[in-house]
């Protein structure tokens, strides 16, 4: 009995001791800065997969802005695009 909670005592430090590093390597790769290549446009164009947006008018009428990237053409929401980044 005492050899079986020894080894469960074990396994879970084991398993924490792992889950801690997994945590704090996830942590640090998320706090990179990445460099996303795509273009800006807005949501109503980037909506129809237009890349140069025609129409000048859709942001006047209340479209938003937006950052579609290059890889898998995502849609990013640019966020108070008044204060300039």
């Amino acid at each position: 009995m005492e050899n079986e909670e020894i080894m469960k005592k074990l396994f879970a430090s084991l398993f924490l001791v792992l889950f801690v590093v997994g945590v704090t390597a996830y942590a640090d790769d998320m706090m990179k800065s990445k460099i996303i290549k795509g273009w800006i446009s807005d949501s109503e164009c980037a909506a129809k997969g237009e890349k140069m947006c025609p129409n000048k008018d859709h942001v006047a009428k209340g479209a938003k802005l937006v950052f579609v990237t290059e890889e898998g053409h995502k849609i990013l929401t640019v966020s108070h695009p008044e204060k300039g980044g």
